[in-house]
């Protein structure tokens, strides 16, 4: 049986699953997540609009998809090193996120995860993910150059599309695929790295094919 405290958050009656936010309209501006909480349920703070600062305890292993969708004002998050999954669209619409560093131990960037974070400009990526999925950071316009981990082997589609403000990228050597319109309406796109010898094998690739003249190899 689930149970709601003082601010309208509903949790499990184990105390380990945070349900859901049942007022997002009126939600407070600052809120921590208590200790023992484990997974953040889909769409649990979807809409609070007016949060800005969310502490999370490195007690919870899974976000589920669309968790914090349309958090307009979120821009004080930190993702405790316990998170294993993210879900799809987890931080769609959060428009005043700034910086994120996204915990070792993920391995997917699922789709839309990032959508629209239209402030975000720093990101760190660990060294633990191989996929960036389908739009995961499309329309991050703030984000101006980004160096990807060795680990990672594909890109989906649209990944980047629509960074406008991206001036750079480094691809790392274990990348197999990069798919269609990976860097679309990447409008301030200016180079391109990759490891030394390989222009020709990445140039190849769906996503870089209208890219050709921007890749630059990198010296060893």
């Amino acid at each position: 049986m689930a149970y709601k405290d003082k601010y309208g958050v509903e949790y499990s009656d184990d105390g380990k699953t945070l349900v859901a936010v049942r007022y997002p309209k009126d939600f407070v501006r600052t809120y921590e997540i208590p200790h023992g909480v484990t997974i953040i349920r889909d769409s649990a703070f979807c809409g609070c609009e007016d949060l800005e600062l969310l502490v999370i305890p490195d007690t919870v292993e899974i976000i589920e998809d669309n968790a914090f969708d349309a958090c307009y004002s979120l821009n004080e998050l930190v993702l405790p090193q316990s998170i294993i999954s993210i879900g799809k669209g987890a931080f769609v619409n959060c428009e005043s996120l700034t910086t994120i560093e996204i915990p070792y131990g993920i391995t997917s960037i699922k789709r839309h995860t990032f959508w629209n974070c239209e402030m975000l400009s720093n990101i760190t990526i660990p060294n633990s993910v191989t996929c960036i999925d389908n739009g995961a950071f499309e329309g991050c316009i703030a984000l101006n150059g980004l160096n990807l981990p060795d680990s990672v082997t594909s890109i989906a589609c649209r990944a980047f599309s629509s960074c406008r403000g991206l001036e750079s990228i480094n691809l790392p050597a274990r990348i197999t695929s990069i798919g269609n319109e990976a860097f679309a309406n990447c409008n301030n796109l200016r180079e391109i790295y990759v490891p030394q010898g390989q222009k020709e094998r990445f140039a190849q690739m769906n996503g870089l094919r209208d890219f050709r003249n921007l890749i630059v190899e990198t010296q060893n």
